[in-house]
């Protein structure tokens, strides 16, 4: 009879990594470093859906994103599906848009903007020089939960 981890295993494996990432690993001169107030140290778990700017039509991609808000909001479709569907973030599309747990820099209006995010609502549309984004944080509980389940087969 083979063992399959619980969700609350993963719960304390994400806790886990969460903390290294936040504290330093290795070679332990995280101990000597100052690793700022938690404001700064704070990571969020975060979605997207990227809509690439073409130069050949430069208003589309900001379309795109607004007609996708929309269908979200009205709950014609999840944000997780319309980010496999629409997404055109090669490394999290086939995630439901999941970047992970992000750190602010606050070196970018990216950065910004996820430090700005109400947990459990869409914001955006965003532009970047890449294109625009529609954000999500996911509440604590819903990353331990989904995102980790999914990987427990």
């Amino acid at each position: 009879m083979t063992h399959r981890p619980s969700s609350i295993c993963w719960s304390v494996v994400l806790l886990i990594l969460v903390s290294l990432l936040t504290t330093g690993c290795g070679d332990g001169s995280a101990a000597s470093q100052s690793v700022g107030t938690p404001e700064e140290m704070q990571a969020y778990p975060v979605s997207q859906i990227l809509f690439r700017r073409s130069p050949a039509k430069p208003d589309e991609a900001l379309a795109r994103a607004l007609k996708v808000r929309e269908e979200i909001l009205r709950g014609e479709i999840s944000f997780a599906d319309a980010a496999r569907r629409e997404s055109q973030d090669e490394q999290s599309a086939g995630l439901g848009g999941f970047l992970g747990f992000v750190r602010p820099t606050g070196e970018t209006r990216f950065h910004g903007a996820i430090q700005a995010l109400v947990p459990g609502v869409v914001a955006g549309p965003l532009e970047t020089k890449d294109g625009a984004h529609l954000l999500y944080r996911h509440t604590y509980e819903a990353v331990s939960y989904t995102h980790l389940r999914a990987h427990e087969t």
